[in-house]
């Protein structure tokens, strides 16, 4: 389902787009990205919003790289996390670690 507070734009820019003109009440705390060359990296290095790459290719298999993701993800301090423009099937590894609802 869409947010509307977003616009007709999707994925993270239109996340930071709302958040910057305060449709959106959350403070970004962290990106977390598995992709070293992320056109994101850039962007949010210029806000100044801590960046962490988990590079998938980095780990010897798919349990290693979801522990590093889970690890990550628990070291944020978020609250709330958004897999925008994520495109990997997760098992319960690195979301299972928190708490829902």
């Amino acid at each position: 389902m869409r947010d509307p507070r977003l616009g007709s734009r999707v994925g993270l820019q239109a996340i930071c787009d709302a958040v910057a003109v305060g449709t959106c009440p959350v403070e970004l705390v962290r990106l977390i990205t598995d992709n070293p060359s992320a056109q994101a990296i850039a962007r949010h290095r210029e806000r100044g919003l801590p960046i962490t790459v988990v590079d998938w290719t980095s780990y010897p298999d798919r349990a290693a790289y979801e522990t590093a993701l889970r690890e990550a993800m628990a070291n944020s301090g978020a609250e709330l996390f958004v897999l925008a423009g994520y495109m990997r099937l997760l098992s319960p590894r690195p979301s299972g670690h928190f708490r829902t609802g």
